[in-house]
Order: structure tokens, then C-alpha cells, then sequence
């Protein structure tokens, strides 16, 4: 079942309990709508679902189409002769769970083009990934125009789910207005797979 806004949360949660499917709201030491606090290094993480979308992540159809937007950063070892791309574990992590995935990295300094808007709206669930490549060493500044482009695009008959992969409480915050997010320590494989998890309720 495609993921429509329209079709009330219970309905979904109802339909997830009849096939089997369990979602706990808090388990594992995933925070649901709780307080932001400092992750620090640990690949322990935050997640808010005010309007319970991750519930309906697991009864997607074999049709439904999962964007992954990813931004251009470098590898979290910081080597300069690493130029490959550290959001690829994650994509495969993904398709491991749902093999519709598109992954479409974009640039922090553009954004979300027209191409990539093309993207959205050709899709069922898009998952946006906010990181700054320019923090190191410094306060995270994430680009929240992304997240405000993204979901606009999307409309109301699809589901954005937004990964920040930054511990900051400032990064958090800045998220507030946006249901659905999933705050991870960094973007290293371990902090990438452990937010794949939560998005599909495995914990």
C-alpha cells in the first residue's frame, strides 16, 4: 500500500498488526518524540514521528518507489584521496529492505534542482539526508531551504522522512517544524545503518 497522507495513521498501524508487523514506540535506546540531547560519538540517535509515517514505511507495495537524496560530503575518515561516496552503504542498506530505491546525491550549495524535483515528485516516500561538509570543527550549520524545497515538492500524497547526520541539539531544533525526523550521530556506516533500522521499525 503506497503511503498516502490521506489514509489515517491508525488505519495503517491496524493493517501492520494484521500482517504481522510490530511498532513499538520506543525500544532499543531510540528516543521517539523526545527531547533532543547530545549524541555525541555513539551511533545512538534521536527520532520524531508526529504523524506516524515510519509506521507505514514497511507495508509499502513492490511498486512504490523510495528516493534517497544524499549531499555531496567528503569520507567521515577525512582522507582526500577517499572520493567515494559515504551515503552508498546506506542506499544499499535500504535496498536490502525495499529494492525500489533511487539514490540521487545532490550538492549543499544548489540544493534541490529541478531535476531533482522532477525526482520527488516521480516518488513515493523520499528520504532527505541534511549534513554540512563545511563543519568540520565547527557548529553544524544544515541547510533547512532543503528540507522546506523537498517537502513542498512532495504535496501531501507522499511521506518525507529527513536524516540529519550531525549530534548537534541546534540541528535538532532547527527541524522543528517538520514531523518526521531522524537525528544520527554522523553519517559513519554504523550511525547510517542504525537509522535504517529505525526507518524500518527494527528494534
Amino acid at each position: 500500500m503506497s503511503p498516502s497522507r490521506n489514509e489515517s495513521p491508525e488505519a495503517h498501524e491496524e493493517r501492520g498488526e494484521e500482517n504481522g508487523a510490530r511498532h513499538p514506540q520506543e525500544s532499543n535506546g531510540v528516543g521517539f518524540n523526545s527531547r533532543p540531547t547530545q549524541n555525541g560519538r555513539e551511533t545512538a540517535l534521536l527520532a520524531r514521528d508526529a504523524t506516524n509515517s515510519l509506521a507505514v514505511i514497511g507495508d509499502l507495495d513492490d511498486t512504490d518507489i523510495v528516493l534517497l537524496l544524499t549531499p555531496l560530503v567528503p569520507q567521515v575518515s577525512g582522507d582526500p584521496d577517499d572520493t567515494s561516496d559515504p551515503f552508498e552503504c546506506f542506499g544499499r542498506a535500504l535496498e536490502s529492505r525495499h529494492h525500489r530505491i533511487r539514490h540521487r546525491p545532490y550538492e549543499n550549495s544548489s540544493g534541490i534542482t529541478g531535476t531533482t524535483r522532477q525526482f520527488i515528485r516521480q516518488s513515493n516516500v523520499i528520504i532527505l539526508v541534511l549534513a554540512n561538509s563545511d563543519a568540520a570543527g565547527q557548529t553544524p550549520q544544515i541547510n533547512v531551504e532543503h528540507a522546506h524545497v523537498t517537502v513542498a515538492t512532495a504535496g501531501d500524497d507522499k511521506r518525507v522522512i529527513i536524516v540529519v547526520v550531525d549530534s548537534s541539539s541546534e540541528s535538532w531544533r532547527r527541524l522543528d517544524d517538520f514531523p518526521t525526523v531522524i537525528q544520527a550521530a554522523d553519517y559513519s556506516r554504523a550511525s547510517l545503518e542504525r537509522a535504517v533500522s529505525v526507518i524500518f521499525r527494527e528494534f
